[in-house]
């Protein structure tokens, strides 16, 4: 037994929009500035932090797309693919979701609801209770699980005078309301009809899986375990050069565009081998279909 009261893990859950929804009545209170600087911290949970490749609804779900644009550009790795197992893959390259959640401990907090959480655990400790908070799949085909998602929601839309709103958020929200409004007034004009305006394919329409679209997002953001130079980066590999040509780093222009070793693939898929970057990213389908010709999906 432990001599003193021990928490071992914080799981933090943020639902998603129900599809449908317009308005983002959740309240951000993420802000990692106050982190102290130099000290491992374990993402591990379910924020849904949206990417416009693949969701629908991503400019409604500010919220958790800014934790997941946070975590990218802070090179934290997320341990598992994003998919309804969420079981963690052996291969480095597959390690990537968008779903993140963070748990550092009660004096790094900075938002209300996570200070109140760890002050209710710290409560348990104080009283001689050894706390161990369990992670779970979001989404395994467990029962009950939409039950919880809707208590969820709802406990996520109470109105929450007491909770203040951070700047970041109050301009995503008015960001948002403005957006709409342009899409409601331009939607039935003379313009929209000539030059298509619409809202962007959604990962139905291109016919790709949640996953597919989730690691090609990732790739086109350059913080993708599937480059090798990125994995060096983040400390995962001690040698940063292609693997297939052994000539330069595996970064994104070299994958996509330069790698000899892979230029049969590109020509398969665009016609040429070496293609301009913005032609190699511009078409989720054709990234989609490299990468399974690669063998990286």
């Amino acid at each position: 037994m432990c001599d003193a009261p021990k928490i071992n893990l914080v799981n933090m859950y943020v639902p998603p929009i129900r599809r449908g929804d317009l308005t983002d009545t959740r309240v951000q209170n993420f802000n990692p500035d106050h982190w102290p600087a130099g000290e491992r911290t374990f993402i591990c949970a379910d924020i849904n932090g949206h990417s416009p490749a693949w969701d629908r609804h991503t400019e409604e779900d500010e919220l958790g797309r800014t934790v997941g644009e946070w975590c990218d550009g802070a090179n934290f790795m997320a341990a598992n693919t994003g998919e309804p197992t969420r079981q963690s893959r052996a291969e480095p390259y597959t390690l990537s979701a968008p779903d993140v959640t963070l748990h550092h401990g009660p004096a790094a907090q900075t938002g209300v609801l996570a200070d109140r959480v760890w002050q209710r655990l710290l409560d348990l400790a104080d009283r001689g209770t050894h706390t161990s908070l369990q992670w779970v799949p979001g989404h395994a085909g467990l029962p009950g699980n939409e039950l919880a998602d809707e208590i969820a929601r709802e406990a996520a839309n109470l109105e929450q005078h007491d909770v203040p709103i951070d700047l970041p958020s109050a301009k995503a929200r008015l960001r948002r309301h403005a957006h709409r409004e342009w899409e409601q007034r331009l939607q039935p004009t003379r313009y929209a009809l000539q030059n298509g305006v619409r809202r962007p394919p959604t990962a139905e329409r291109l016919g790709l899986s949640r996953r597919e679209c989730v690691e090609a997002a990732r790739l086109r953001t350059g913080h993708s375990l599937m480059l090798r130079e990125y994995r060096h980066r983040i400390g995962l590999e001690d040698d940063p050069t292609c693997p297939e040509c052994g000539l330069e780093d595996e970064t994104l222009t070299h994958l996509l565009t330069d790698c000899p070793a892979r230029a049969d693939a590109r020509r398969r898929i665009f016609g040429e081998d070496e293609p301009e970057i913005k032609e190699a990213l511009g078409d989720p389908t054709k990234l989609v279909e490299l990468l399974r010709r690669l063998g990286r999906l």
